[in-house]
């Protein structure tokens, strides 16, 4: 069994310009992405934002330092709770531009067996 691997992306976002902010990555655990910037950052998958309300919209950071928003997506190994983290590119839009953080944790060997453990496999 090969051990869940995360990958990570971070960059800056230019004002009014959607950006890929991560590639597609099939069987996915855990995604979290963060706006770490002071502007808001909208974020979608599988397909550019067409404008900041196209999307996931995230605060920024209310000062420098500051705690920006996030979304958490992950597999919730619980029967009846069960949640599928989007194996999709990530893109994010902003329009006074922003950085971002995106951290996503590849789990075949782990999908593989809760998939089979709730019959969907």
């Amino acid at each position: 069994m090969t051990a869940p691997q995360t990958h990570s992306f971070s960059g800056t976002l230019a004002p009014a310009t959607g950006a890929l902010l991560a590639p597609a990555l099939v069987n996915s655990t855990l995604l979290l992405v963060a706006n770490n910037g002071v502007n808001p950052l909208t974020v979608k998958f599988g397909s550019l934002p067409t404008s900041a309300t196209d999307g996931v919209c995230l605060d920024g950071a209310s000062s420098p330092g500051g705690e920006g928003g996030s979304l958490v997506l992950a597999i919730e190994d619980k029967l009846g709770g069960d949640r599928f983290v989007p194996d999709d590119e990530v893109y994010g839009f902003s329009q006074l531009g922003t950085t971002f953080s995106v951290a996503r944790t590849d789990g075949a060997d782990g999908v593989t067996p809760f998939l089979q453990k709730h019959g969907y496999a």
